[in-house]
C-alpha cells in the first residue's frame, strides 16, 4: 500500500522512505489528515468465508439522509459505468421493441413487423437471411444458387407460353382489364431483385429448420416436409456427384434430353420449387402473421437500423409477385410433364385432387406431390416419346393454381403483397425523397457529386470538340465531307415505310449532294491508300480483319460519346432505355423511328408507358427532345455517310443477315451496348471530363432537374407529356380555346384530328411540342451550345437560306461560333470581377498589391495583348496566371516555364490555393485543368499543338503565359530553335501575356523580333527591379580556400536557408560532399526529393546549378553564395533574387576600396536603364 500511495498518487505518510521511528509514526495521523488519497468507508459482508464472502460498503445515517459523503464507490471507476451504459443502450438498439401506441408511422402500423417481431434481436435475424459465404455450410450455399437457377429457368419458359395463359396469370379479379400479359424483365439486374428476396426467403426457413431463433412461425405439415426433403437433397453428397457421373458417361444422352426438354428441372431446383408454391398456396383464416409466407416478408424488411420504407419496399414485392407468377408457371409446366409421364408409364401420380377447405393443410394439395412419385416417373419414361416437352404450361393447369390463391379474394400471402404494394405506393406518392442537393453559388453537390456549371459547360464543348474529330478524322478516314445545313433539310413523320428515314427524302437529295449509301465505299476504293488499309489487295472484295476491328473500335467511341452528349444536351433528361430504344429509321417489323428533322433542328423521339398498367388507361407519352445544332450535325452525317459503310462492314466481315434499327444498337461486333454498358459508360465519360466522380445515370436525373429549377424559368422546367386541355372531361372543356369551341370540338380533338402539322409527329400534340422545343432550348442556351441565331446573325441571313451552302466560308461554322461565344462570356465575367477583392480570398483579408501588380492584373483583367510585365524578382509576378485562373468560370492557361523545377514550384503553389493545375505530361488528359504547366520542348510536339488546339477551337482557353520570357533571348540556351516553332501559337489569336525580372531595356527590340511580334502593339508594364532589401558582397578568395570561405559565411547564417550556385554539375557534387548537404542539377536522378529536402529543413543547404536559378519561391532564403563567376549580370540578377523573397531586410551598401559605388546602381543601369547616384 505505501509503494502503491507512492508511486501512483506521489504520497508518502511519513515524507521519507524506511522505517520511520516511533515519534514520526505518532505524529503521522495528526499531520496527514486530509491528504490521504483514500476514503474512510464501513463495510461488512454477509459470509465469513467461501462464496459471496466480499466486503459490501454500508452508508452511515448522516449519508443516508443526504448530509453525509457521497463519494462513489472507488471499486466502481466512470469508464466501467460508461461501457456498462452503452452495452445496455447497443443492447436497446438491437431490440426490437413493441409499437408504441402513439407513434405516427403509418406504413409501421400497417405491416404490424413491430408487433410480430418484438423481442428479437436484430443481428440476429438478418444472420437468417445473409448470403452464404465461404464459412457457410454447402447445402446453404447450394440451395442459394439453386433458388436463382430456378427464377431463371421459370422466366425462360415464358418463351414457351402462350398469349393466353401470360394473360390469365396477371388477372388479380373478374373485373381487371389487362392492359399487356406478363413479360419477361429487360435485363439480368431487374430480375435480380426478386430473385434475392426468393433466396432470403427459403434460406431463412432453412435457417429457422435448425432451430436458434425464437420466433413463431406455424409451418404446416406439407410446408415441414417439403422443406425437410429439399434440405435433405442439398446436404446429399451424391446429388453432385451423380451429376457429375452422368455428365460423363450419358453426355450423348443428355445432349438429346436437353434438346427435347430444354427446361428439365434438377432434384433440388424442384423440391424449392414444391416449397415455394406451398408457402404461396396458404389460406390466412386469422392474423396474417399465422402465415409463414407473410412471417418471412417481415424477416426481409429488418434493416440493422430501421425498417424497409415505402421508398425501397414496394418495388421487392413487385419483383416477388412477378417472379411467384414465374413459378406459378414453372409449377403448371411441372404438372403438364407430370401427367404426361404418368399417361405412357402407368403410375398413377394424384395431382388434381378436390381440396378439403376446412383443414389446414388440405390448402397446400397442390404441392402434396410426392416428388419421388414425380422423380419415378421421369426416370422411368422415354423423353423420345414426351412430345409436350417442347410446349409450354396449360391454360387450365394456370387457371387452376392462379384461382387458388393468385387473385384477390383467396386470402392467400399473394393478395396480402398485392394490398401492402398498393398502400406502399399510395405513401410513396405523398412522400418525399431524401434531399441531397445543396447550392453553392454556381456549385451543385448531389451525394459525393459536387459540379459547377462552368464544369458541365467545359465538358459539353470538349466533349463535342472530341466526337466531331472521331467521326472526322477516324470514321470518314479524314476524307473532305460534302457540306450540310441542317436549315435546309425537311422531314415527312407520317410516312411509315419499311426503312425510312429523312435521308432517304427525295426533296432532300437535293441538299444532300451525295449518295451515302456508297460514299465512303466509293472513295476506299478509289484512294490507293485507303484501299490497301481495307482490303487484301487491289484485286479482292476480301477485307482486313484488324483493320475493320479497329474501325469498328472507333464507331463504338463515337457512340459512346454521342449518346452522352445526346443525353445532356437534349433538355431534361430520358432514362437509359428510352435512349437506347430510338430506331434512325421504320423497321420492316413495324416499328416507328425516333429521329426527326423539325424545324431545323434534329429531334430525338421516345414513347414512355410508365404507369398506364396501373392507371389502366392507354395513353401513350410521346417526348420529343430536340438537339442543339453542333450534335444535330454529327448525328446527321453519322446516318447519311457512316451508317451505310458500317452495315456494308457488319455484313460482309461478320456474317450478320441482318443489321440494327436503332441509334445505339445493342450489338456491335465485339462491343455490346446494353443499358448497363451505357450506365457505366456514361459515368467513365463524365468523370474524365469534368473530374467529378459520382456521376451515374441516375444521379444526373437528380442533377438536371436542380440545375432546371435555379437556372430556367417555370415554363421551362416541367412540361407535361399532355396538355392540361388532353385530359378528358371537365378539365378539357374549360380549357378549351374559343376558336375550338366555335368549331364545335374540344382543344384535345382539334389537337389530335384537324388542321395537324405535316411535321407533326403520330401521337404528339401541337401544345406539346412547342413545350419540349421551349425546354431543349432552354438547355442549349444554359449549356452555349445554342447557336441556330447566332450564325445567321453573320453578315446577311445565310443560315437560314436554304439556297446558300459554302463550304469555304469559315463564318458559318457553328463550332468557331460556339468557341467564340464561350471566350466572349468568359471575359465579359473577367471584366466585371475585382483582381483585389480575389487576391484577398485566396491570401488573407489582409493582402495588398506589391509593385506593379495592380496595373498588370487590370491589364490581364481587361484582355490586353500582348503583355510585358517587367518585375522585380520576388514581387509576385506569377499572380498575373494565378488569380484570373482561380475562378470557377475561367479556362485554361498555358504557362510556358523553362525549368522543370519551376513547374514543380508553381505547381506546389497552384495546388495549395485549391486551383486545378498539371505539368503537361505525353498522353496526358487535362480537361479540368485551370492552369496547365509545360516546357518550351513540350510546347511544340504534336501531342501538345493537338491538345492546344483541341482547346482553342472549344474556346476553353484564356491565355498563354511565358514565363521567365528573358531566358528566349540567350544564345546559350539549348532550348532556343524551340522558339522558332513556338511562333506558330501567336497566329491563333491567342492572348499573350510575358513575364520577367530580367529583360534589360536594350534587349526589348530583339526580344520582339525573335518572337515576330516587333510590328504588334505592346502593353508593357516594367517596374524598378532594384531589390534593396538585398546587400552584394564580392570576395577575392583563392580557388582552394573557396570551401572554407563558403563554410564560414554558412555559418554566420543565424536562420534560413542557403543556394549555393556552381556552373558545372561536377563541381556541384564535389562542394555538396564537401559540405555534406543536399544538391540539385537538371539530369540528377533524386533531386525532386532534395529540393523537398531542402523545402523542409529550417536552416537547409543546397548546391546547385542554374537549375534553380529561375522564378523558385522560398521565402527564407537567406544567403546566395555564387562559388564560380555567373554567367552574365541577367543570371545573376536572377539567381541572387532568391533571396529575401519574404522581405527580410538586408540592406547594407558595399563598396570597393577607393570607390564609392553601390553595385546595386550597376544592375539597376544595365537592367532598367536608370542610372543612380546614391544606390537606392
Amino acid at each position: 500500500m505505501r509503494q502503491h500511495c507512492r508511486t501512483v498518487h506521489g504520497w508518502s505518510e511519513f515524507g521519507r522512505k524506511g522505517r520511520p521511528s516511533k515519534l514520526v509514526r505518532s505524529l503521522a495521523p495528526s499531520a496527514t489528515q486530509g491528504d490521504q488519497p483514500w476514503i474512510e468507508v464501513s463495510c461488512q459482508r454477509i459470509f465469513p468465508s467461501g462464496p459471496d464472502s466480499h466486503f459490501i460498503r454500508v452508508r452511515s445515517i448522516d449519508s443516508a439522509d443526504g448530509d453525509g459523503d457521497d463519494t462513489p464507490h472507488p471499486l466502481l471507476p466512470p469508464r466501467s459505468l460508461y461501457e456498462r451504459h452503452e452495452t445496455a443502450i447497443r443492447q436497446q438498439r438491437d431490440r426490437i421493441d413493441d409499437p408504441y401506441d402513439y407513434d405516427g408511422d403509418r406504413w409501421l402500423k400497417r405491416t404490424e413487423w413491430q408487433k410480430f417481431l418484438a423481442g428479437s434481436s436484430r443481428t440476429k435475424t438478418l444472420e437468417y437471411i445473409v448470403e452464404p459465404g465461404r464459412a457457410s455450410p454447402p447445402y446453404e450455399i447450394k440451395i442459394w444458387d439453386a433458388v436463382a437457377s430456378l427464377i431463371v429457368r421459370a422466366e425462360k419458359l415464358l418463351t414457351r407460353t402462350s398469349h393466353f395463359v401470360r394473360v390469365a396469370i396477371v388477372q388479380v379479379e373478374d373485373s381487371h382489364h389487362i392492359q399487356q400479359p406478363l413479360q419477361p424483365y429487360q435485363g439480368r439486374p431487374q430480375l435480380q431483385k426478386g430473385v434475392r428476396a426468393w433466396q432470403q426467403i427459403v434460406l431463412f426457413f432453412v435457417r429457422f429448420h435448425r432451430g436458434g431463433l425464437d420466433l413463431a412461425v406455424p409451418l404446416s405439415d406439407i410446408q415441414r416436409e417439403t422443406l425437410q426433403g429439399l434440405i435433405a437433397v442439398a446436404e446429399d453428397p451424391s446429388y453432385e456427384e451423380e451429376d457429375e457421373e452422368e455428365e460423363e458417361e450419358e453426355e450423348e444422352d443428355d445432349r438429346r434430353r436437353s434438346s427435347r426438354d430444354p427446361t428439365a428441372t434438377p432434384e433440388l431446383e424442384r423440391g424449392i420449387l414444391f416449397f415455394i408454391i406451398s408457402l404461396l398456396d396458404h389460406v390466412v383464416r386469422g392474423w396474417e402473421y399465422e402465415s409463414p409466407m407473410i412471417c418471412a416478408l417481415a424477416v426481409i424488411a429488418v434493416q440493422p437500423q430501421g425498417w424497409l420504407g415505402v421508398d425501397r419496399y414496394p418495388s421487392i414485392l413487385s419483383a416477388l409477385i412477378k417472379t411467384s407468377r414465374y413459378l406459378v408457371l414453372q409449377e403448371a409446366y411441372e404438372r403438364l410433364l407430370t401427367r404426361d409421364i404418368d399417361t405412357s408409364t402407368g403410375i398413377d401420380v394424384d395431382v388434381d385432387e378436390d381440396m378439403d377447405t376446412d383443414t389446414e393443410t388440405s390448402s397446400s394439395s397442390s404441392t402434396s406431390i410426392d416428388s419421388n412419385a414425380r422423380t419415378t416417373a421421369r426416370a422411368r419414361a422415354d423423353p423420345d416419346t414426351d412430345d409436350d416437352r417442347t410446349k409450354g404450361p396449360r391454360l387450365d393447369d394456370v387457371e387452376q393454381l392462379t384461382f387458388r390463391f393468385l387473385r384477390r379474394g383467396t386470402r392467400s400471402p399473394f393478395e396480402w403483397m398485392l394490398d401492402l404494394r398498393s398502400y406502399g405506393q399510395h405513401l410513396a406518392m405523398q412522400s418525399t425523397s431524401e434531399g441531397k442537393v445543396e447550392w453553392r453559388g454556381d456549385r451543385l453537390s448531389y451525394g459525393d457529386v459536387c459540379l459547377h456549371m462552368s464544369q458541365l459547360r467545359r465538358m459539353v464543348s470538349l466533349l463535342a470538340y472530341d466526337t466531331r474529330e472521331l467521326l472526322d478524322s477516324l470514321l470518314l478516314l479524314g476524307l473532305r465531307t460534302p457540306p450540310l445545313s441542317l436549315q435546309s433539310l425537311s422531314d415527312s413523320p407520317n410516312s411509315f415505310e419499311a426503312g425510312f428515314s429523312f435521308v432517304r427524302l427525295p426533296r432532300n437529295g437535293e441538299f444532300l449532294k451525295a449518295d451515302g449509301s456508297r460514299w465512303l465505299l466509293d472513295r476506299v476504293i478509289a484512294a490507293p491508300h485507303l484501299q490497301r488499309q481495307f482490303f487484301a489487295d487491289r484485286t479482292s472484295d476480301t477485307f482486313k480483319a484488324p483493320a475493320v476491328n479497329r474501325y469498328i473500335h472507333h464507331v463504338d467511341r463515337f457512340r459512346t460519346n454521342l449518346a452522352v452528349l445526346c443525353h445532356i444536351t437534349s433538355g431534361q433528361p430520358a432514362r437509359a432505355t428510352e435512349i437506347l430504344s430510338i430506331r434512325h429509321r421504320n423497321s420492316y417489323e413495324g416499328g416507328h423511328r425516333g429521329v426527326y428533322i423539325d424545324g431545323g433542328l434534329v429531334s430525338l423521339t421516345t414513347s414512355y408507358y410508365k404507369g398506364s398498367t396501373i392507371a389502366a388507361k392507354a395513353d401513350v407519352n410521346i417526348i420529343q427532345r430536340y438537339l442543339p445544332e453542333t450534335v444535330g450535325l454529327l448525328v446527321v452525317r453519322y446516318l447519311w455517310l457512316v451508317l451505310p459503310w458500317i452495315e456494308l462492314l457488319e455484313t460482309q466481315c461478320y456474317s450478320r443477315t441482318t443489321v440494327s434499327d436503332h441509334l445505339w444498337p445493342e450489338q456491335l461486333p465485339g462491343h455490346a451496348f446494353n443499358g448497363d454498358t451505357f450506365r457505366t459508360r456514361f459515368k467513365q465519360t463524365t468523370e474524365r471530363y469534368t473530374g467529378c466522380k459520382g456521376i451515374n445515370i441516375s444521379s444526373y436525373r437528380h442533377i438536371a432537374i436542380a440545375i432546371s429549377r435555379r437556372y430556367l424559368t417555370a415554363a421551362e422546367q416541367f412540361v407535361d407529356a399532355v396538355d392540361a386541355s388532353d385530359e378528358h372531361g371537365d378539365a378539357a372543356e374549360k380549357t378549351t380555346n374559343p376558336l375550338d369551341a366555335q368549331a364545335s370540338h374540344s382543344s384535345y380533338v382539334a389537337q389530335l384530328v384537324y388542321g395537324r402539322d405535316g411535321q407533326a409527329i403520330g401521337g404528339s400534340l401541337l401544345t406539346s411540342r412547342d413545350k419540349f422545343r421551349t425546354v431543349s432550348r432552354a438547355w442549349h442556351a444554359l449549356l452555349e451550345c445554342d447557336l441556330t441565331l447566332e450564325v445567321g446573325k453573320k453578315g446577311s441571313n445565310k443560315a437560314n437560306d436554304d439556297n446558300h451552302v459554302n463550304d469555304d466560308d469559315d463564318s458559318n461554322d457553328p463550332y468557331e461560333a460556339l468557341a467564340e461565344k464561350h471566350v466572349a462570356r468568359r471575359w465579359a465575367l473577367l471584366r466585371r470581377s475585382s483582381p483585389l477583392v480575389r487576391l484577398r480570398e485566396l491570401v488573407s483579408p489582409q493582402a495588398e498589391y506589391r509593385s506593379k501588380q495592380e496595373e498588370v492584373l487590370r491589364a490581364v483583367y481587361d484582355g490586353d495583348s500582348p503583355i510585358l510585365a517587367i518585375m522585380p524578382t520576388g514581387s509576385g509576378k506569377s499572380l498575373s496566371f494565378i488569380l484570373p485562373a482561380s475562378y470557377e468560370f475561367s479556362g485554361t492557361t498555358i504557362v510556358i516555364v523553362p525549368l522543370l523545377a519551376l513547374q514543380q514550384d508553381m505547381l506546389r503553389r497552384t495546388t495549395a490555393l485549391s486551383i486545378p493545375a498539371r505539368v503537361w505530361g505525353q498522353g496526358s488528359d487535362d480537361v479540368d485543368a485551370k492552369l496547365v504547366f509545360i516546357t518550351p520542348e513540350s510546347a511544340t510536339t504534336a501531342a501538345f499543338l493537338t491538345y492546344f488546339h483541341r482547346l482553342r477551337t472549344t474556346g476553353q482557353i484564356d491565355r498563354v503565359v511565358f514565363d521567365e520570357c528573358h531566358i528566349f533571348s540567350d544564345d546559350d540556351i539549348n532550348f532556343r530553335p524551340a522558339i522558332k516553332e513556338l511562333v506558330a501559337l501567336f497566329q491563333f489569336g491567342v492572348r499573350l501575356v510575358f513575364l520577367t525580372a530580367t529583360l534589360p531595356v536594350s534587349q526589348e527590340l530583339p526580344f520582339w523580333r525573335l518572337l515576330g511580334l516587333q510590328r504588334v502593339p505592346v502593353r508593357t508594364i516594367r517596374a524598378d527591379t532594384t531589390r534593396h532589401n538585398l546587400e552584394y558582397i564580392v570576395s577575392y578568395v583563392r580557388s582552394t580556400d573557396r570551401t572554407a570561405e563558403i563554410e564560414r559565411w554558412v555559418q554566420l547564417i543565424e536562420a534560413g536557408k542557403t543556394i549555393i550556385y556552381c556552373r558545372r554539375k561536377q563541381t556541384v557534387t564535389i562542394v555538396a560532399a564537401q559540405l555534406g548537404c543536399a544538391y540539385y542539377f537538371s539530369s540528377y536522378e533524386d533531386k525532386k526529393a532534395s529540393l523537398e529536402e531542402f523545402v523542409a529543413a529550417e536552416k537547409g543547404i543546397i548546391v546547385t546549378t542554374n537549375a534553380l536559378g529561375l522564378g523558385i519561391d522560398i521565402p527564407d532564403v537567406r544567403a546566395v553564395i555564387h562559388y564560380d563567376c555567373p554567367d552574365s549580370l541577367v543570371a545573376y540578377g536572377q539567381e541572387s533574387g532568391r533571396a529575401g523573397r519574404d522581405d527580410f531586410w538586408l540592406q547594407r551598401y558595399i563598396g570597393t576600396p577607393g570607390q564609392e559605388v553601390c553595385r546595386r546602381t550597376v544592375l539597376s543601369e544595365y537592367l532598367d536603364g536608370i542610372q543612380r547616384s546614391d544606390g537606392i
